[in-house]
């Protein structure tokens, strides 16, 4: 039985590399992921979780992946909300969380400090920094009014209060002789930092403006979209625009009501992170903790 659910989980393994790699190719090159890969991962596993239950008699392969499916449907939802992901990441994140809810009960993850559903957020913030780093640096390369936006607020009071302030953790170690909390409190205020510089390609490089005719179903409008009081299109709706969305924009611009040109907006190519942090879930559980447990031994 133990060499069946080790094949069964290798095969999830496999096939959900495989889902990720297909979205991330299709986000880099596209900046679109398409349904069938993003809900086709969340049907595979829910579907192959089902039939395990159904031939184990054991509900616990399908509700686990659904439960944490679904959880990382509504974080991701959130962070969409926000204005921080797009559509077909929350669709691909729910996706995820079916396999490693189906993983647990198979019994393939690792247990360490945090639980297996924490511990892959967890990956992809430590994934998230050198790679989102690195994909807006090249951004700003292509765009140089990124930088001289980043100048600009990085000048503003409040910005410049919010990193000073940031500093006072790794020098309150110092002080107190805890050497290795230092280092490690130094990241705050390079987070600072990387937060101003990640808005300025926000506003610079992730978003632009076009024509109406050149708008196409799930764009992202960069600003709610009011006519006479009413929600045209949402800059949080998960889906974007329609067609229908996109005929009755048209007609709200002959009819004089809003312009001939909207701005529209997209995030940072998310699906690679996803991916890593992934691999990072399924070979070493949580990524961070050797990297504690060296500070902590330090």
């Amino acid at each position: 039985m133990m060499l069946e659910l080790s094949t069964l989980s290798g095969l999830v393994v496999s096939v959900t590399l495989l889902f990720l790699v297909a979205a991330s190719w299709f986000d880099l090159r596209t900046g679109e992921i398409p349904d069938e890969v993003t809900i086709g991962l969340s049907v595979v596993m829910l579907l192959a979780s089902g039939a395990c239950s159904l031939l184990a008699h054991n509900l616990s392969f399908v509700l686990s992946a659904f439960a944490v499916g679904l959880l990382y449907f509504i974080l991701g939802y959130g962070l969409h909300y926000l204005g921080e992901w797009g559509g077909g990441d929350v669709k691909l994140i729910a996706g995820v969380g079916c396999c490693l809810g189906f993983l647990k009960v198979l019994g393939y993850l690792k247990e360490g400090m945090m639980p297996y559903y924490v511990d892959y957020l967890i990956n992809i913030a430590l994934v998230s920094s050198p790679y989102v780093l690195l994909y807006t640096l090249v951004l700003g390369l292509m765009k140089p009014s990124v930088f001289s936006l980043f100048r600009e607020m990085l000048s503003n009071k409040m910005v410049l209060f919010v990193l000073l302030f940031s500093f006072i953790p790794s020098v309150s170690a110092y002080l107190l002789g805890l050497g290795s909390l230092t280092l490690l409190y130094l990241l705050l205020p390079f987070l600072v930092v990387l937060s101003v510089y990640l808005k300025a390609v926000e506003k610079e490089a992730l978003q632009k403006t076009v024509g109406l005719d050149e708008l196409r179903v799930e764009d992202v409008v960069a600003e709610d979209l009011i006519v006479d009081g009413k929600e045209i299109a949402s800059s949080r709706d998960i889906s974007g625009l329609s067609e229908g969305d996109i005929e009755r924009i048209r007609e709200l611009h002959e009819g004089g009501k809003i312009p001939s040109k909207l701005r529209i907006k997209w995030g940072v190519r998310f699906a690679p992170i996803f991916l890593f942090a992934f691999f990072l879930s399924v070979t070493l559980g949580n990524a961070l903790e050797p990297i504690v447990q060296y500070f902590v031994g330090l």
